[in-house]
């Protein structure tokens, strides 16, 4: 499988994640949870994922946690912080506190 997920962080940094771990996972927890046959789940995997790319994208999103793919990601695009966004629709509060870190 030659498909890589393409994710843009809350930074705008975009990474590029190969569908086969994505893969590898779904594979994973059918085959261990239900004791299915792991050879015919690969199948299935690879079949349903090449039929509809939402299903790698919901995989991803609903069933992994970064931690799983940070290893194999590679970022394709830096991360651009829009600093006047931030100034004028970023949370404000007002304090007296001056090592106050977090803001509302």
């Amino acid at each position: 499988m030659k498909k890589y997920l393409l994710v843009e962080m809350p930074d705008f940094s975009v990474w590029r994640v190969p569908t086969q771990i994505i893969a590898d996972a779904r594979t994973d927890y059918y085959a261990e949870r239900y004791g299915e046959d792991r050879e015919k789940v690969k199948a299935e995997t690879e079949r349903l994922f090449a039929a509809n790319e939402f299903e790698i994208e919901d995989w991803a999103g609903n069933c992994m946690d970064w931690d799983e793919v940070r290893a194999h990601a590679v970022q394709v695009k830096a991360g651009e912080v829009d600093y006047q966004e931030g100034w004028v629709n970023g949370g404000k509060c007002v304090t007296d506190d001056e090592e106050q870190k977090d803001v509302v």
